[in-house]
């Protein structure tokens, strides 16, 4: 016979597995809802939706994501935005927090085993012009493999963050990351270098 606490443990494990079967039941939907209302959007095997999560999808554009997906939108949801003609390309064994938003007008890619934590938004346009005499700035943003943004990062049109860099909270990225450095502050500058090989992740 199991002791009290092994049923405990097993009690546990059943509540938290149904829990997730529920999340990724929901997230199911969600997709086929946007697809429904045009959205083009597909994801590879093994995604994973963490409990009582939300998601948005709004991908009149084209959205794809690779293998083993992670999305924990709780409680603030997570949120997939293009416009017509925008592209979010999302890599294998990719992570996204609660809070996130990308939104792209033209193309974000953002590469394997890339995190993100909570409230992270990633935009290849500014929606608005900043003066009478410059139009709304739009260009393309790149997220190398294995990089980690911080909770409250912002990365703007044009930026490039090169492999296995990490963006500290609440920096601001509009122009390159160099692989392998942690950037800080607004607008994002080095701190340090990191030792990081070629195929180290941090999942």
């Amino acid at each position: 016979m199991h002791g009290i606490e092994e049923i405990k443990k097993l009690k546990g494990r059943a509540r938290r597995t149904a829990a997730y079967g529920a999340a990724h039941a929901r997230a199911e939907v969600s997709l086929r809802l946007a697809r429904a209302r045009g959205s083009n959007v597909t994801w590879g095997p093994n995604a994973e939706f963490w409990a009582n999560s939300r998601f948005t999808f709004k991908v009149p554009g084209e959205m794809t994501i690779g293998e083993r997906l992670i999305l924990r939108g709780k409680p603030l949801g997570v949120r997939f935005i293009t416009g017509p003609e925008g592209k979010i390309v999302i890599g294998d064994h990719a992570g996204f927090n609660s809070g996130v938003e990308v939104y792209a007008e033209e193309l974000i890619e953002i590469g394997d085993y890339t995190m993100a934590g909570s409230n992270v938004t990633i935009y290849d346009t500014n929606f608005h012009p900043l003066e009478e005499v410059v139009g709304i700035k739009q260009a393309p943003v790149k997220i190398g493999y294995n990089v980690w943004l911080a909770r409250g990062a912002t990365v703007l049109p044009g930026a490039t963050i090169g492999d296995q860099a990490v963006v500290g909270a609440g920096a601001v990225v509009s122009g390159d990351v160099p692989p392998r450095t942690l950037v800080a502050g607004n607008p994002a500058t080095v701190v340090r270098e990191l030792t990081a090989s070629e195929t180290w992740n941090r999942w």
